[in-house]
C-alpha cells in the first residue's frame, strides 16, 4: 500500500541490501558503492 512505485517490494523483502532479492549479491553491492559514491559528488557539489 505505502510503496514508492507500483510492484515495488515491500521492505521485508529488500531490506538487507535496499534492492529487490532477485538482484544477484554482486550487482547490488556495486549498486550501493555507485549510488553512495554519486550522493557524494552531489552533496559536495551543492556545498560548493
Amino acid at each position: 500500500k505505502n510503496r514508492p512505485w507500483p510492484g515495488s517490494r515491500p521492505w521485508s523483502e529488500c531490506k538487507a541490501t535496499g534492492f529487490d532479492p532477485d538482484t544477484p549479491a554482486w550487482s547490488a553491492g556495486w549498486l550501493v558503492v555507485i549510488i553512495d559514491n554519486l550522493m557524494h559528488i552531489l552533496i559536495n557539489g551543492f556545498a560548493i
